[in-house]
């Protein structure tokens, strides 16, 4: 649900009325009620078979070493890997896991917003031989809320980011890792981001995309940026596109684009730098409010396969 309450920039956007807004913000907080959030930057790490473990992982602190993967998972391949970015809309409805295992098959590196860490989701993630992380950003209900980060390659390290949504207090988060590439010194640096959603005016939403910005400065590789960034105002657009700007980052531009799109616009992104995209689609599905993106990218040093 996308819901534009003030623009601090003065851009025109599109307006609900008040009394919607009202009726919103009252479900909203009877949500909350149900949610319970972390004190500290916690991470949910899973490698192989072990179960998963906690960690105080922020970008702001430290990155935190990857669980050695198995000696048989080879690192990421510079000729070819493939991505998916998808908001899964927490599983709800439950044709989700076929569509699930239809799309990330052949996938190398999966990215999921609005992740529910169910007995059922982590099975599938098993299933398909992810090694995976996932930002703890809340609970509901019991169960772990926040992006998932998954990859068929072992990671060598991982962090994250966390800004709570100032009007319902429920955090989004940012999930970065790096990805050892084979046969090369440089790694890839993949960000999976939930941007905030619910905010009077743009400064909250510039502050988390600035947050992510500096953690992701100082890597010298190649680097991938995607997610849902909530991007539904020219404000909110204008901030995105001056942060990728300043990273040397370009939007994989897709053809047949069926991305999810609020009020005009696509809110689901994927940009890059020091990569070259082979190929670049989106997938019409019913399982979620959002269309998943799919791109292959490959080392432009490396001839296609």
């Amino acid at each position: 649900m996308k819901i534009w309450l003030a623009d601090e920039a003065g851009f025109s956007e599109p307006m609900i009325n008040r009394a919607s807004v009202w009726v919103v913000l009252a479900l909203v907080f009877t949500v909350v009620g149900c949610v319970t959030v972390p004190v500290s930057d916690q991470l949910i790490v899973s490698s192989g078979e072990r179960a998963p473990r906690l960690e105080d992982a922020s970008c702001s602190r430290v990155w935190q070493a990857y669980p050695a993967g198995s000696a048989e998972a080879p690192a990421l391949n510079p000729a070819g890997f493939n991505l998916m970015a998808w908001n899964v809309f927490k599983q709800r409805e439950g044709h989700w896991s076929e569509d699930y295992l239809r799309l990330s098959r052949g996938q190398d590196i999966l990215l999921l917003q609005e992740a529910r860490l169910t007995p059922s989701l982590r099975a599938l993630l098993g299933q398909s031989g992810y090694r995976w992380s996932m930002t703890h950003a809340f609970d509901y209900q019991g169960t772990a809320n926040g992006v998932l980060t998954a990859g068929r390659s072992p990671a060598s390290g991982t962090c994250l980011s966390r800004r709570t949504e100032p009007l319902i207090r429920i955090p989004k988060s940012a999930l970065l890792t790096r990805y050892p590439l084979e046969g090369s010194s440089e790694a890839l640096l993949v960000a999976n981001l939930h941007g905030i959603n619910f905010t009077l005016g743009t400064a909250p939403y510039r502050a988390q995309l600035e947050a992510l910005e500096r953690a992701m400065d100082g890597h010298t590789g190649p680097m991938i940026l995607a997610g849902d960034f909530n991007d539904w105002s020219t404000g909110r657009s204008a901030i995105v596109s001056l942060v990728a700007q300043r990273l040397d980052l370009v939007p994989v531009q897709f053809t047949g684009d069926a991305r999810s799109r609020y009020w005009g616009r696509p809110v689901d992104h994927v940009f890059y730098r020091g990569l070259e995209v082979v190929q670049a689609r989106t997938v019409k599905v019913t399982s979620s409010d959002h269309s998943p993106v799919l791109v292959r990218f490959r080392l432009p040093s490396y001839p296609q396969e």
